[in-house]
């Protein structure tokens, strides 16, 4: 079952609840950081992390609040739409696109992809879209997943499906789904709404 938080209660900013794990991402108002991990079945203590657009705001939260449980995290970006300057300094940087994963040969316990185009240029740069937002996850999932558990980032926006982008994350899921109850690996997709906080760019 995957579901998604919409609202926007003050100091979460997503809940997501599939078969019986809940992970819960929370503002940690103590040490001003957006994310602070909290699971009771998920340790994420000496375990690799690989987290894909992990320069980018939701990302480089995220990796601050895995190393922060003691996850060894490597960071992949192609920098398109961030800036290598958030990634925290015990986090392992590697620059690359989420089309060619195979040029990490790492393994890892957790992967989570989090890479996609820019939303307000979906229209001006469709095909782009597609490649990275479908395609890029489709060969993320043949390169990562059945060795680990693999969270893939999605959108609200996927139920109406009135854009490009909307259109290609919906596609991402569907494989996602498919990989999971055909092949049997460890999936798991979250959709975010309203997501904010410290490091978000303007616009």
């Amino acid at each position: 079952r995957i579901t998604g938080d919409r609202t926007a209660d003050r100091g979460q900013v997503l809940r997501h609840d599939q078969d019986e794990t809940c992970a819960r991402l929370v503002e940690n108002t103590e040490t001003n950081d957006i994310f602070s991990i909290k699971d009771k079945e998920m340790n994420f203590d000496g375990k690799h992390c690989l987290v894909a657009g992990g320069c980018g705001f939701i990302g480089s939260n995220l990796s601050r609040a895995l190393f922060a449980v003691g996850a060894q995290v490597t960071v992949l970006d192609d920098l398109s739409n961030s800036d290598s300057k958030t990634i925290h300094g015990g986090c392992t940087f590697r620059k690359g696109d989420i089309r060619r994963p195979e040029t990490i040969t790492d393994d890892f316990d957790y992967v989570f992809n989090l890479a996609c185009r820019n939303i307000l240029v979906c229209w001006q740069e469709i095909h782009a879209d597609l490649s990275v937002n479908a395609g890029g996850v489709l060969k993320m999932l043949d390169r990562f997943a059945g060795h680990c558990v693999f969270v893939q980032a999605s959108s609200v926006s996927v139920e109406l499906e009135k854009s490009p982008y909307a259109v290609s994350k919906r596609t991402a899921e569907k494989y996602c789904q498919l990989y999971r109850e055909v092949k049997g690996h460890d999936i798991r997709v979250i959709r975010y709404s309203n997501v904010y906080g410290p490091g978000q760019q303007d616009g």
